[in-house]
Order: structure tokens, then C-alpha cells, then sequence
């Protein structure tokens, strides 16, 4: 028997000093919290050593949970993720189901659409999301070496996915679930589109930014930033060989990249060769509190990712910053009648890059006149409409309460 507004989340990934997954998955479970500060909480025991020294979280039940190293023997960074993932899903599971009936449970994932849950509630609900989808990267955006060998992994990425989303566990995983959230309405799986009265389009929430009053970058020059992990989905080498070219005809502009991952050397390699030193600059990874000066002193935020969301483009607009990106894809949904995008023009890279610097030249000439400026205020209103966190979050907490009155 479940007890009234009795409630267990689960997050695989949690924090609140961390961008992307942590602290998306922060912003969601804090407002919950506040809301139900009883709940029930599982994640892993890094996770969960941080939350319990956070006052939020005083009256709430953590459960720390891990996959013993038996079970994990393969996994080494990246390699195995999905696999252990799931493992780990199965895992919780069968905890959840030996602490009794709740009246709901929230499994807080911004992982990938492809791996199913195991959870059943027959006397509650089941939330899940939002998820992510990572869509096929096409081969000539594959940069990393050898290459070859990196197009193969995604087209096994592509098979293993699709044979995930027919699984009799994923079936499972949807009939059991009462709301689904995913981000990007023109992704959704196949098996995901059975099932229309319980998917919702919600995008990832990010942690706000304690921006006092907004201001615009100097005139002088013509600043891009890039955010996010070095890799390919990303459009990392693109972003680079893009701004090169764009930077003949530009020569006061500058590109500043954010991030680590497996293309750094590959970064290097390319301004080195280029002689491009003097007009990019290569960050190492920072903590999100020291992105502020460089989302507000940046003229633009070229981000040609062809990820499934991009919390990074959330903050960026809102300091105003004009998106460009790929159209269609990820950031596109998140910054959507604003953004800057241009479609991907199937075989054909070059073209891709000739549309982009045409609109990186036309934000150039504008970029001290009032059209700029007026773009500027219109991209944080966008923000503020659609990807404020307490907005967002208030969706979920209406579906929450809805769940709940249900069940009662």
C-alpha cells in the first residue's frame, strides 16, 4: 500500500556546482524537493556524499548505489557506458522494489532515449526524463582518428540503438511509464511515437546565472564562443575550420573554445598549422561560474552540435547571446524562432560552412547597430518565455501533483 505523496527519485547524475547532466538533473530535483522534502533520493555514492552535507536535502532519504566493480569490469571512461548504465538502472530497481510502494517514482534522466528503465509501479506512477537523443553524426563530421575506425562506432551506435528502442524492455519501460519528457520533437524514436498521450516535448533545465544587469559586449572586434566536450556531435573541428575561414575575410574576430575531450590534440594541431594562435584560444574545462565573463563579453555563440538538447546554449541566451547553430538539431529546439540556423546540407560540408559564414559576416556587419542589439533582447526573452528553470520545472511539478491526486 503507498502511502499519500510518498515519492523516490533517481538520478544517475547530480550536482550543484556542475553544468550539463549534474546540474540539469540539480535544478529539477531541488524544486521538487522544496515541494516534498520527504522524498526519497538514490544515486550514486559520489553524488550522495556531496547532497548530504546540503541543507535541501535535511528531511530527504539518500540512497547511495553503485555497480559493484564485478559488474564493471569493462568499463573504462566512455567505453561500455551504456551497458553499465543499464546495469545500474536494473540495480535501483530492484532497490526500489525492496523499500515498498511509493506513490511515484521519478527517474531524472538526461541519458540518451536508448536505454530503458526497469521500474514498475502498479500501485503509483512512473515519470521519466527528459531524455536525450543523439541523432546519427554523418560521416564527414567524423574528425577523429583514425577515422574509419570512428565512422564504424557510429554506425554500431546507430544499429544498438535501434535495437534498444524495439527491446522488449523498452516496450516494458514505456507501457509502465505514466509521463515521458524528450526534448527535440522532430527526434522522437519510433516506439516513442506509440505512445502520444504520455510523451511530453520538455526541454533539459539549466541553472540560472545571477546576471544583475545585461550588458553588451565592446564594439572592438568581433568575439565567437564555443562551450562543450571536444568530440565530434559537437561539430568541434567544424566550429574550428568554420571560424578559419571565416576569419580571412575578418581579421579582428576571435574564437574562444570551452571544453576537453578526445579532439583536443586535434585542436592544437589545426591553429598550430594554421597560424591561428594569436585569434583562438583553447580553455581548458571550467566550472560554470567562471563561463559568466565569457558569455557576457562574447559578440555570438557559435554552437554547429548536432546533439539532442545543449544546456549551454540555455546559458547562453541568457545573456543574450545570439545562437548560431545547425537547424533542426538540438540547440535549434532550445533556442528556437531565435536562433541562427542552418540546415545541414547532406554530402555536401563545404556548402554547410559557405551558409554559416554568410551569417556570421552578416551578424559582423551588424554587430554595432541597433538590429544587434534588438536581436540580443529578443534572445533573452526567449529565454525568459521558455527555458527559465522555475518555469520548466513547473511543469513537472504540475504532472507530479497531477500523479498524485490520481492515485489517491
Amino acid at each position: 500500500m503507498t502511502t499519500k505523496d510518498s515519492m523516490c527519485l533517481i538520478s544517475y547524475q547530480i550536482a550543484f556546482d556542475k553544468g550539463s547532466e549534474y546540474g540539469s538533473a540539480y535544478q529539477i530535483v531541488q524544486h521538487i524537493v522544496q515541494k516534498y522534502p520527504n522524498l526519497t533520493l538514490i544515486s550514486r555514492k559520489k553524488n550522495i556524499d556531496l547532497l548530504k552535507n546540503d541543507p535541501l536535502f535535511a528531511k530527504s532519504t539518500l540512497i547511495a548505489l553503485d555497480v559493484p566493480k564485478y559488474l564493471s569490469f569493462y568499463k573504462k571512461k566512455e567505453r561500455g557506458i551504456t551497458l553499465y548504465y543499464m546495469t545500474w538502472l536494473y540495480l535501483v530497481a530492484q532497490k526500489v522494489k525492496s523499500l515498498g510502494d511509493f506513490s511515484l517514482i521519478y527517474l531524472v534522466n538526461f541519458h540518451g532515449d536508448k536505454t530503458p528503465h526497469f521500474f514498475k509501479n502498479p500501485n503509483g506512477s512512473i515519470m521519466w526524463g527528459p531524455l536525450a537523443h543523439h541523432p546519427f553524426i554523418p560521416p564527414e563530421f567524423i574528425y577523429r582518428e583514425p577515422r574509419s575506425l570512428y565512422i564504424g562506432f557510429e554506425y554500431i551506435k546507430i544499429l544498438t540503438k535501434k535495437m534498444l528502442w524495439y527491446s522488449p524492455w523498452m516496450m516494458k519501460a514505456l507501457r509502465n511509464s505514466d509521463v515521458i519528457y524528450c526534448g527535440n520533437p522532430k527526434d522522437l524514436p519510433p516506439t516513442f511515437k506509440r505512445f502520444p498521450n504520455k510523451v511530453k516535448i520538455l526541454n533539459v533545465v539549466a541553472r540560472p546565472f545571477d546576471i544583475k544587469e545585461q550588458t553588451n559586449p565592446s564594439q572592438d572586434g568581433f568575439r565567437l564562443l564555443f562551450i562543450g566536450r571536444f568530440i565530434d556531435i559537437k561539430g568541434t573541428i567544424f566550429t574550428l575550420q568554420t571560424f578559419h575561414e571565416f576569419y580571412k575575410n575578418h581579421p579582428d574576430s576571435h574564437l574562444t573554445m570551452i571544453g576537453k575531450g578526445p579532439l583536443h590534440e586535434e585542436l592544437e594541431s589545426y591553429i598550430k598549422s594554421n597560424n591561428l594562435e594569436s585569434a583562438v584560444d583553447i580553455i581548458n574545462w571550467l566550472p560554470q561560474d567562471e563561463l559568466f565573463e565569457h558569455y557576457q563579453n562574447s559578440h555570438v555563440f557559435f554552437f554547429p552540435s548536432m546533439e539532442a538538447q545543449g544546456l549551454v546554449v540555455t546559458e547562453a541566451m541568457q545573456f543574450g547571446l545570439p545562437i548560431v547553430c545547425l537547424k533542426d538539431y538540438g540547440p535549434h529546439s532550445i533556442a528556437r524562432e531565435v536562433a541562427i540556423s542552418i540546415p545541414y546540407q547532406k554530402g555536401n560540408i563545404q556548402a554547410t560552412k559557405t551558409d554559416f559564414i554568410t551569417s556570421l559576416s552578416e551578424l559582423y556587419n551588424i554587430k554595432n547597430q541597433s538590429q544587434y542589439l534588438e536581436l540580443r533582447q529578443k534572445t533573452r526573452k526567449e529565454y525568459e518565455k521558455n527555458q527559465h528553470a522555475p518555469q520548466l520545472v513547473s511543469t513537472i511539478l504540475e504532472d507530479i501533483d497531477t500523479l498524485l491526486n490520481n492515485k489517491t
